[in-house]
């Protein structure tokens, strides 16, 4: 037991770290690949927000979020993340507006964002024109994901997350940090030319929590670039006890799994203390990877 609560703490000690500024920030670049036909359908706008439906979003956000459930795991989101704004189903504009502008920061010109829309006729046309993908993974586990979609609706259930087979960012959370991480994703795999192997490798242990660490880690720089001081500090409170999360779910045994989420609270808090008092604006800057 105690090597693994020393192993928890190692993963994720290393992210609290001091007053240290993040690193430079990579912008995306355009797909380059053999296949480069468009997913999206131009009679929409690549940012969607859904039909605001009182009585669905008042259950996400004061029921569904605050017990536990198959979407956004057994213990409830807002509660993991200790934050009210965590599957609120209402987003606010500012969000909206910060999702828009690190999808063109980073050449993401495809990717669609739905915000707390639910489309599963939409999303079923986008996984059958993603060619960028191959069919053999789009039409067994893209199916599989997008049956998910259609019988658990996150409109009502929550959960934000990136979509690699449709390429689509559904986002539930009125939190730009939690935005960028999904839009992270996007653009991890944006310039990958074996994008379904690749995406497979997410479910090998270990690299789930690469993928997670690749993820927070550009949300956290892309605040620090555009001088978003607090949507960094925001970054560090959610993104550390959400990486715990991964990480202790890697040993299924409850008391581990808390052990680490209370772990990336403590990290991430003080990873945001330190640096908002000793902000820096310095910034490097690289236009690619």
């Amino acid at each position: 037991m105690k090597r693994y609560l020393h192993l928890i703490f190692i993963l994720l000690l290393f992210c609290s770290g001091c007053a240290t500024p993040p690193g430079p920030y990579i912008k995306g670049r355009p797909y380059e690949g053999p296949i480069n036909k468009p997913v999206s359908d131009k009679r929409y706008p690549q940012v969607e927000v859904g039909r605001d439906i009182k009585i669905v979003n008042g259950l996400g956000h004061y029921f569904f979020s605050l017990v536990p459930n198959p979407i956004t795991g057994w213990i409830p989101s807002k509660l993991l993340l200790w934050n009210w704004k965590v599957n609120k189903h209402w987003i606010s504009q500012d969000t909206i507006d910060d999702v828009e502008k690190y999808l063109k920061t980073n050449n993401l010109w495809d990717t669609k964002v739905r915000i707390n829309q639910y489309a599963p006729i939409r999303e079923i046309r986008r996984l059958k024109r993603n060619y960028r993908v191959g069919a053999g993974y789009r039409w067994t586990l893209g199916l599989i994901g997008w049956l998910q979609y259609t019988i658990l609706p996150g409109k009502l259930f929550g959960g934000d997350n990136y979509n690699p087979y449709t390429d689509t960012v559904s986002i539930y959370s009125d939190l730009s940090a939690i935005a960028y991480h999904e839009g992270g994703h996007a653009k991890d795999l944006s310039w990958r030319r074996l994008k379904g192997t690749y995406n497979l490798l997410y479910m090998v242990p270990v690299w789930t929590e690469v993928f997670e660490y690749r993820a927070s880690r550009d949300a956290i720089r892309y605040t620090y670039y555009k001088k978003e001081k607090g949507n960094e500090l925001g970054c560090y409170k959610l993104l550390h006890p959400a990486f715990g999360s991964y990480v202790g779910a890697e040993f299924g045994y409850l008391p581990i799994y808390l052990t680490a989420v209370v772990t990336g609270h403590v990290t991430g808090r003080i990873k945001a203390y330190n640096r908002n008092k000793h902000y820096d604006e310095y910034l490097i800057v690289s236009e690619f990877e």
